[in-house]
Formats: C-alpha cells, structure tokens, sequence
C-alpha cells in the first residue's frame, strides 16, 4: 500500500517535538487528576509530585481548606496542634484521594524554625545575665569589696585595661510564634496545656524612656527606703542611708568611671550634673518603674480571669542592682511573682522570676542630665530588656 507509511522511520517524521511535549503534558493532567498513568497503572506518590509546582500545590491547599468544615477552622494553629492535624486529613482527602501521604515536609520547616527561636530566648536570656554578673565582679574588683587591702584603703581603683564591658548584642530576641497561657478560655486544663507548652526562657523587649522630667524624688524615696542596693559590689540599707544614700552612692560610681575613662573634665561633669545622672539611673531602676514594666508583662502572658491569680512574692525579691565601669552603667531590678488557681488551692502552677535589665553608656547619662531647666532636658530612648524565667 502507498497511501500509509512506508516505512518506521516516515512514521516517525509524522510526529513534531511539539507533539511529544503536549502527550506528555496530557500524561501528566491525568496523572495528577487520579494518582495514575496513562497507561492506567497506579503511580507513585512520587511520580505523582514530581511535575508539581509551588503554585500547583498553594491552590490545592487553598482549596482543601475551604472544603474543610467551619468547626475545623475555628481552632488556631497556635493552639494545640489542631490545625495542623485538619490539614494533614485535608492532604489525605483532597490532594492524594486516600492514598498514605506524609505532610511533614510542609510543617518541618516552621516547626525548626519555632525550635530556633525558643534557643534564641534562652541563650539571650543566660547570656544577658552572665554580661551583668561578670560587669557587676569586674566593677567589686575595681572600685568595690574585692579590691586588695591596700587599694582600698588608699581608695585606689584596680586596673583593669584591655577588658571591654559593653555588650554587643541584639536588643530585641527573636519573636515566638506562641499562644500565652493568658489567651485561654476559663478551663484550667486548657490553660495549663498551653502554659505547659511556653518555653521556660523568655527574652522580653521594653521601650523606656530616660529623661529628668519623669524624676519623681518623692516616690523615689517612697521606694529606696524599704528595698535594698548593690552598687559596684557594695551593699547600702534603704532603710538606713535612703534616698540620698543612694545617690551619692551611684554618682561616686559615675565619677570614677569617668576619671578611670579620661572623660570628666572632658565631658564637664559637674557635681550637679553627676547628681541628676543618679537620679536619673535610680528612677528608672526602682520598683515602681522596674517593677510596674515586669508585671506587666508576667500579667499579659500569664494572667487569665476566674482560672488564676498572680500574686508579688516581696521576700524572694534580690536587692536593685547597679554596675557602672568602663564609661558603661547597668541595671538589675529582679522579681518573683507566684500563679495560682483562682480559689487558692493546690501547688502553685508556676513560678515566675522576672529580672528588668538596662544598660546605657556615660554618654547618654551625660547628656540627660545636661545643666538646664524643664524645657530644656532632653529625652534618651532606649531598650530595656526584661528576662523571664519561669518553673
């Protein structure tokens, strides 16, 4: 016959590339519309996958979640893993037509990178403490008690050239993906699942503001004269020195950071000026300004009316903290604040340990505390780290 093919290889020129490029794609839609081959036989998962792309699999997703019942949207994915369990069964129905399918691979990512965040928190937490501790031994050992004899009764410094005290680390920890106990409904267990599921280390950021209109030396004395102060290593009663104590104490530890750095007669630091800039550091340090910042944010993350009530634990509070060396000044306020179940009873279900920490340079004291009036003063933003612990 002359009217057919002659021969394979005419029937083989009868097809284009074209041609092959459609069949294949005609392969693939029936593919994935019913997880098989042309040829009828079951694919595998990954034959079935392999010619999908991210815009493929973002529409199939949209589209098993809206043939999802309300009740399955009502829960967050923040919340007990509810979601993320709808959306495996929604995978299985709508995406592979009951096929075992494993969906790990679509939550493995946020899941490590949710695991990251929380080893953040808590290496910055440890990490912000141990700063203030080896700030707070270097300054004893400077200016403090654990100078030698001799320097101390000569009122002599300990050098300490070549030691850097400034931190250079972020202010503001990674943020965490997580539903605070406080968001639970009134149901106990429901709050207790999800305060179980709160990571033990929290590295919490707090704007403050530094500025000698927002001294309040009334209330600041309120407040020294029933707490307690380290500064440089050196312990000073509230109740016995109070307030101007306390501040001849931390201006003394400015000057002779400044002298120590070559910077007083540089930066023209007058008693009046060194006086302010210890007001300034121990207003924003005492209680009610520390203390007010961190139950504030153990009240937001812990609190939840009618399932339990959080209470100051007064007694385990450590004594206010200062360490001011090398041209830098930092700042210690700690906490503790008890959460119970709302009728009292039972074990405490946590214990919170709240440490608000600051850390500012001379510089910046130096300027705030600038001669001038009311309208004059400046104002200092800065960040003010509050480290929570709980157990």
């Amino acid at each position: 016959m002359t009217d057919g093919w002659d021969n394979f290889d005419d029937f083989d020129k009868g097809f284009s590339d074209d041609d092959e490029e459609e069949d294949e794609k005609q392969n693939d839609a029936e593919t994935s519309k019913d997880g098989k081959g042309a040829d009828g036989k079951e694919e595998n998962e990954e034959d079935v996958w392999v010619n999908w792309t991210l815009a493929d699999i973002e529409a199939d997703m949209e589209q098993a979640v809206q043939e999802l019942p309300p009740s399955y949207l009502q829960t967050s994915s923040k919340t007990e893993g509810v979601a993320e369990q709808n959306l495996r069964e929604a995978f299985k129905q709508n995406l592979t037509k009951g096929k075992t399918f494993e969906a790990d691979i679509f939550f493995q990512a946020p899941r490590a990178l949710h695991e990251l965040a929380v080893e953040l928190q808590e290496l910055m937490v440890k990490m912000k403490l141990v700063h203030f501790d080896r700030a707070t031994l270097l300054a004893s050992l400077a200016y403090g008690p654990l100078r030698s004899p001799a320097q101390a009764s000569a009122n002599t410094a300990t050098s300490l050239d070549g030691i850097s005290i400034g931190l250079d680390w972020p202010e503001k920890a990674p943020e965490l993906e997580v539903s605070w106990p406080s968001s639970s409904s009134s149901s106990l267990d429901a709050y207790t699942r999800l305060l179980h599921s709160l990571p033990h280390h929290l590295h919490l950021a707090r704007d403050v503001r530094l500025s000698m209109r927002d001294v309040d030396k009334y209330q600041d004395k309120k407040d020294i004269s029933r707490d307690e102060l380290i500064v440089n290593g050196t312990f000073y009663s509230g109740a016995q020195g109070g307030y101007d104590a306390a501040i001849e104490a931390i201006a003394v530890a400015v000057q002779r950071s400044e002298e120590d750095e070559g910077a007083r007669k540089l930066r023209n630091w007058s008693q009046e000026r060194l006086e302010r800039a210890a007001q300034l550091l121990l207003s924003v340090l005492n209680r009610t300004s520390s203390g007010f910042a961190a139950f504030e944010q153990v009240l937001q993350i812990f609190d939840c009316q009618d399932v339990v009530i959080i209470s100051p634990d007064s007694a385990a509070a450590k004594p206010l903290e200062v360490a001011i060396i090398g041209g830098v000044a930092l700042g210690r306020a700690h906490t503790r604040y008890i959460v119970r179940r709302s009728d009292g009873g039972g074990d405490p279900l946590a214990t919170v340990d709240t440490s608000f920490t600051f850390e500012l340079s001379t510089v910046q004291l130096w300027k705030v505390a600038g001669e001038g009036n009311d309208a004059a003063w400046i104002t200092e933003n800065f960040v003010a780290p509050i480290l929570l612990q709980w157990a």
